[in-house]
């Protein structure tokens, strides 16, 4: 028995009425207690309520049908009611086929490193979640990145192709922003970008796409809508656009529209293309204008 003091581990010996026959030091000294009140005590009452049910009608059982049990975790109680997880490894006693041999130690340290791996894997989700969210949107103003714009439009015509409906690409461009940077600093001008791209976000539609397309360029992307709807939406922007908080005393944006069946010809470039060119239209016709344009249509595609 006295090797057992030199084990790093708790040990003890109960018999088959489950009272404790003999403990080592280290098992005196995780229980917090001295020998005498362990020993010839039934180890019942060195169990939490729980593990003292799972004892009886698990551990036990398992150990004499078994002989052995090689990992299990169960709470015992130190003085004043502290309750210690520990890991216990069991077997019968060979020199003593009426007792049980149990060694044990501290599951603190395990708990803890299981915590720790818990929290960092919910941090590295969380980080490939934001990382995810990265790789779509723009860092500035939270809109989708031109490519994500670009995955979605082509989502967008297959989409609007099943349910034969048509849809409207629109291109905005904040008119005189050069100027906005040159007199009130980029940082205003970032204010500016971040307050615009609030005032698409807040007023679309869940299905709607709204992509920061370049500098101070935006283009929305609004499923099953015609060219009445088109023109809503953009006269809803013009009028929202006094809400910008800004430095800058009037900020107003010129739109282009380009309105494309479900069945038209021309490839999601071409169709942003000629958006881009009615936002031009826009622009030299005296600036924050909306312009809108049809996409061309080919019956041959209509199949």
């Amino acid at each position: 028995m006295d090797n057992y003091d030199r084990l790093p581990c708790g040990v003890f010996i109960i018999d088959y009425s489950c009272v404790v026959r003999y403990c080592n030091a280290p098992f005196s000294s995780l229980m917090k207690r001295p020998t005498d009140k362990i020993v010839n005590h039934s180890i019942n009452n060195l169990l939490s309520n729980g593990s003292r049910i799972m004892f009886q009608q698990i551990i036990l059982p398992s150990l004499l049908n078994q002989s052995k049990i090689d990992e299990m975790q169960i709470n015992f109680l130190c003085p004043d009611n502290i309750t210690k997880p520990m890991i216990i490894f069991a077997k019968k006693d060979n020199q003593n086929k009426e007792e049980l041999l149990f060694c044990c130690f501290s599951a603190l340290g395990r708990d803890e490193l299981l915590n720790s791996l818990n929290q960092s894997k919910k941090q590295l989700e969380k980080t490939n979640t934001q990382l995810k969210a990265l790789s779509k949107t723009d860092e500035l103003t939270g809109c989708y990145n031109r490519r994500e714009m670009q995955l979605r439009m082509s989502i967008t015509r297959r989409q609007m192709k099943r349910r034969q409906a048509s849809f409207a690409v629109l291109m905005l461009d904040l008119d005189n922003f050069k100027a906005v940077n040159d007199i009130y600093g980029h940082a205003e001008g970032d204010n500016v970008l971040k307050e615009f791209a609030s005032i698409l976000m807040r007023s679309a539609r869940v299905d709607d796409v709204i992509a920061r397309y370049g500098g101070e360029e935006f283009l929305i992307i609004l499923p099953e809508t015609d060219a009445n709807n088109a023109i809503l939406a953009a006269n809803r922007i013009h009028k929202n656009m006094q809400n910008i908080q800004s430095l800058v005393e009037k900020i107003t944006v010129s739109i282009g529209i380009c309105i494309a069946s479900y069945y038209n010809s021309l490839c999601d470039h071409e169709i942003i293309s000629l958006a881009d060119k009615a936002l031009y239209t826009s622009k030299n016709s005296g600036k924050n204008k909306t312009t809108l344009v049809t996409a061309p249509t080919s019956n041959s595609s209509n199949e």
